[in-house]
């Protein structure tokens, strides 16, 4: 069991979007319930939920989905009774790819959802 600490920055493999929307899919929400559970657990753990897409769309276009998409995990774990000032959400748009736009797993790869740890046991 790896401990996790301020700073780290855990990539959500299994958020689901279509294709330049916003709106949360089904198939999410066993990962959106693990995030749930680990910050029901951790009450002291504060949040950033990052949006990032890959490079196909327009810069403006591009930081506003990621936005968006960020908003949208930060505003179902609201939802479920975390409070929004635990639950930061930014869009970076392409600005930050993890693998190659040349190829559609890497551009699948760059569209992503991440969590990172902004402050936890009061630090």
């Amino acid at each position: 069991d790896t401990k996790i600490k301020k700073g780290d920055i855990i990539r959500l493999n299994k958020i689901y979007f279509e294709a330049n929307k916003y709106e949360i899919t089904e198939a999410s929400t066993p990962a959106l319930e693990e995030v749930l559970t680990f910050l029901k657990g951790n009450p002291d753990v504060f949040v950033e939920i990052g949006g990032h897409t890959n490079n196909r769309p327009s810069t403006e276009f591009a930081d506003e989905l990621s936005a968006n998409r960020a908003k949208a995990v930060a505003t179902w774990l609201n939802k479920q009774g975390i409070p929004f000032e635990r639950v930061k959400h930014k869009g970076y748009g392409k600005r930050y790819p993890i693998a190659s736009n040349e190829t559609p797993e890497g551009r699948s790869e760059n569209q992503r959802v991440e969590i990172k740890i902004l402050s936890m046991n009061g630090e």
